[in-house]
């Protein structure tokens, strides 16, 4: 299978019900030892502001933007997904102009939330709480069983395009009306 890095994961109907159910997750990385994605439409009702204050930082902005839940694993572990114009010491490049910024040891997260704070930070970015894990193999194998669709990655859908039409905006590139799929096996929605 090649490599999904850049990728989003749409889940089919049958996922209806499940923790990813609507959502539309984007691959950071994919490779012999797994898979890491961020949810990319399911925004909290945190605002970057409200996160500062949370974790007892003392920044704040005009307009803060939401922070996203990116995934269900290590809900409390914040990120920030952003266009590669601004990195700081840390900072993983993902391809396509992109950078994930992720509050750990050895990633100066804190910097890039000062630059992002003060005006000067990426062009564009998400703030995440959580992450979408796959062990090796597991987003392979759920894929040929058929759980998810995928599609090209897109500046403009992560950044651009409103919330609520990400995903259907995602399954439209590749011809796909979600609207129209059915988890019922007889193949009639």
């Amino acid at each position: 299978m090649k490599n999904l890095a850049n990728h989003f994961l749409l889940p089919l109907p049958d996922h209806d019900g499940s923790y990813f159910a609507g959502s539309l997750t984007y691959i950071c990385s994919h490779g012999e030892a797994g898979a890491s994605g961020l949810i990319v439409n399911r925004p909290t009702p945190i605002d970057l502001n409200k996160l500062f204050k949370l974790v007892e930082m003392k920044r704040s902005m005009k307009s803060a933007p939401l922070v996203y839940e990116g995934g269900p694993v290590e809900m409390n572990a914040p990120s920030i997904l952003h266009t590669d114009d601004v990195m700081v010491d840390g900072a993983l490049a993902i391809g396509d102009n992109l950078g994930v910024t992720i509050a750990i040891e050895d990633c100066d997260f804190e910097s890039l939330l000062d630059r992002i704070s003060s005006g000067v930070g990426p062009e564009k970015y998400m703030v995440m709480l959580g992450y979408a894990g796959w062990h090796q193999g597991q987003l392979e194998n759920e894929i040929n069983s058929n759980v998810w669709l995928t599609c090209p990655g897109s500046h403009e859908l992560l950044f651009e395009t409103p919330i609520d039409r990400r995903a259907q905006d995602a399954a439209s590139s590749i011809g796909i009306d979600l609207s129209l799929l059915s988890g019922d096996s007889t193949g009639y929605a």
